[in-house]
């Protein structure tokens, strides 16, 4: 059931969302350049008035500007896409709803501090928890375009978090698959482990570099002022070897060293190899040393650091289950007592004619060569018994509260 609601949510959301219409309302002044679209199925009415197609769509778009200021587009359900679009909106809001209000249940029937030490061990859970709050917050932004524009581009930002955090949140059920429940678990772990480290050292060199790349760009500016004035130069003449600062502030610096990590330095080096400065050498020196500390080494070394995480949970080969059980625990917590014990009822059978006194059945596969081990573990002071390796149960043993 959790997986076809997410997937039900899933679907109006993206329906909703693809069917946006892109196009604002006219403002004053652009009534005879602007292009209308609108769907019209009966002309006959149209030429009978004596009107052109043209003077019929601009007297509808003007009625409705009118209404609608020109940055609440959305309001606009004309047309079937955008009927379409009404309907996704209200059913998903419906769902995100219904689903709120049963989180506040589990909250409040297993407390809130329980219920959110089981959600936080799932991130991609907190996403989708998360997305169900910023689909209700855009309801006053959506109603706040009246106001100002600027609601309308904060509702477009947050759709698009709604849209990423809801898609990772598939990444949920991913985790009791055999095939795939161990990567998801290895790109958990690299990001929370692997990359934070890595970005905390990648971030020193980074700062570190652009402050020297900016002192010597700007030095290099200098120098190209200097061989204009001497030679005439203006700034639109073109020139051999002509010097283009591509650093203009400490933000830009920080952004073209970045880029330069990942292997697109051609840009940098051709503007330092076109500086006039006589500091020019010294900033080839620091492109290779950026290149072989930043480039070679950290990069690599974040290769080695995921390597290991992958090994390291490559060799538990039962992580699958693990995570599979997890689910299944997360699950239940939205669950009430007496659902859960009906779940109960349902997979297990009574031991004999007691059926107060119930089992799981478990089967194993071995070989006869191999008999299992049976291990008597009584679970928390109650009476237990043993399973052996056929489907029926055999009791072979049972415990009293005195033994105990």
């Amino acid at each position: 059931m959790s997986l076809a609601g997410y997937i039900y949510f899933l679907a109006v959301f993206y329906l909703a969302f693809m069917t946006r219409d892109a196009h604002v309302l006219p403002k004053d002044g652009d009534d005879e350049e602007e292009v209308i679209e609108a769907d019209y199925t009966n002309y006959t009415e149209i030429l009978s008035a004596g009107l052109s197609l043209r003077e019929h769509l601009a007297i509808a778009r003007l009625a409705e500007r009118k209404v609608l200021p020109a940055h609440c587009h959305l309001w606009d359900y004309s047309g079937p896409s955008q009927q379409i679009r009404m309907i996704c909106e209200i059913l998903c809001l419906l769902a995100v709803v219904v689903r709120t209000f049963k989180d506040c249940i589990d909250a409040h029937r297993t407390g809130f501090s329980r219920w959110w030490n089981s959600i936080k061990a799932f991130p991609e859970k907190v996403l989708h928890k998360c997305c169900q709050l910023l689909v209700i917050c855009t309801i006053p932004l959506r109603l706040g375009c009246y106001l100002d524009d600027s609601f309308l581009v904060i509702e477009n930002f947050m759709v698009v978090c709604i849209v990423i955090m809801s898609t990772l949140h598939f990444l949920f059920y991913c985790r009791s698959l055999k095939f795939v429940g161990p990567f998801v678990l290895m790109v958990y772990k690299i990001i929370v482990r692997d990359m934070l480290r890595f970005l905390l050292i990648y971030s020193f060199f980074l700062m570190g570099f652009a402050q020297a790349f900016f002192v010597i760009f700007k030095s290099c500016e200098k120098a190209e002022i200097d061989f204009r004035e001497r030679h005439n130069y203006t700034d639109d003449d073109e020139y051999i070897e002509k010097f283009e600062n591509i650093m203009e502030d400490g933000w830009e610096a920080v952004m073209r060293m970045f880029i330069m990590s990942v292997g697109e330095f051609g840009a940098l080096y051709k503007n330092l190899n076109e500086c006039k400065s006589s500091i020019a050498p010294q900033s080839k020196v620091f492109f290779i040393l950026f290149e072989l500390i930043v480039t070679v080494m950290l990069l690599n070394l974040l290769i080695a650091m995921m390597t290991r995480t992958y090994e390291k949970i490559a060799e538990t080969e039962k992580e699958w289950k693990r995570q599979w059980a997890q689910v299944i625990l997360m699950l239940e917590q939205s669950s009430s007592a007496s659902e859960r014990l009906l779940s109960l009822y349902r997979y297990t059978r009574p031991i004999r004619s007691d059926k107060r006194r119930r089992a799981f059945v478990v089967k194993v596969k071995c070989d006869d060569r191999q008999q299992p081990q049976f291990k008597l573990i009584p679970p928390r002071g109650k009476p237990s018994i043993r399973l052996s390796n056929n489907s029926s149960i055999h009791v072979l043993h049972v415990l009293s509260k005195n033994n105990m």
